[in-house]
């Protein structure tokens, strides 16, 4: 995740944490039941709330329901404004899986990100060649090799996993045990 991620993603929590503190000492001063007196006449102090048009009228804890109030309004609004939105560009993965002895790659087996990403597949992601081709969407501001830490097709006759990272490193090293 990048840093502007983790930073929002840390303000979003502490909101959320506040919020819900605010609304348990909401319901903690409703649970209390203090009602407040108005220093000249001693009669419960009475509230007027616009509640969906109309004005309500209350006499009670107001304290206690400006808490939950504040409360429920902060969440609400971090809800509503979540995680900035992040730039995402499609990548296309193409190759193939070779072993003389599976003459079938597409029977019964599943090709798996790790970690998770959102791929868009057209058709099996596994020709029984075992030729794949993988359309991703990815945060920009990663490489292929940083957004997927391996790649595993597992298999009625085994697995296969790849480790981009690792054969990026051997191709640019030029080193012929690259699978890419």
């Amino acid at each position: 995740m990048p840093v502007s991620l983790e930073l929002a993603a840390i303000r979003i929590f502490f909101a959320l944490g506040l919020a819900a503190l605010v609304i348990v000492l909401g319901f903690v001063a409703l649970l209390k039941q203090r009602t407040y007196l108005d220093a000249k006449s001693q009669k419960p102090i009475q509230i007027d709330v616009p509640l969906f048009g109309k004005n309500v009228k209350m006499k009670t804890n107001y304290p206690a329901l400006a808490f939950l109030f504040v409360g429920f309004l902060l969440a609400i609004y971090v809800l509503q404004s979540g995680l900035p939105a992040h730039e995402t560009e499609e990548w296309q993965v193409q190759g193939s899986f070779f072993d003389p002895n599976i003459s079938d790659w597409d029977r019964a087996g599943t090709l798996s990100l790790f970690p998770p990403q959102y791929m868009l597949f057209q058709g099996q992601p596994v020709d029984q060649n075992g030729h794949f081709n993988l359309k991703l969407k990815l945060d920009k501001d990663l490489t292929f090799e940083k957004a997927v830490q391996t790649i595993t097709y597992s298999h009625l006759e085994g697995d296969v996993v790849i480790v981009p990272q690792d054969e990026y490193s051997a191709y640019q090293k030029k080193d012929e045990s690259s699978k890419l």
